[in-house]
């Protein structure tokens, strides 16, 4: 994903966004340039009234066998 795209939907009455944002730790753009990115896309959709009420990022849904995160799983977090 080069920029964020989002998709709406109803779901049991409430109107769920699904957003897909660029990666973190690509070859073609920095971290912070994709964070911006993001930010900037809240920043329009907060304007909007359109706020969010929660993340679920998906690089951290990994093995249950794996006890804890570290590394730039860890700092990729931190960061976001």
């Amino acid at each position: 994903t080069r920029e964020v795209q989002s998709c709406s939907f109803e779901y049991e009455g409430a109107r769920v966004s699904l957003v897909d944002t660029p990666g973190f730790e690509n070859a073609i753009r920095s971290d912070t340039e994709n964070l911006r990115e993001v930010a900037s896309w809240t920043s329009v959709t907060y304007g909007e009234k359109r706020l969010l009420s929660g993340i679920i990022y998906l690089i951290y849904l990994h093995p249950i066998t794996h006890s804890h995160m570290e590394g730039s799983a860890l700092k990729n977090l931190r960061m976001f």
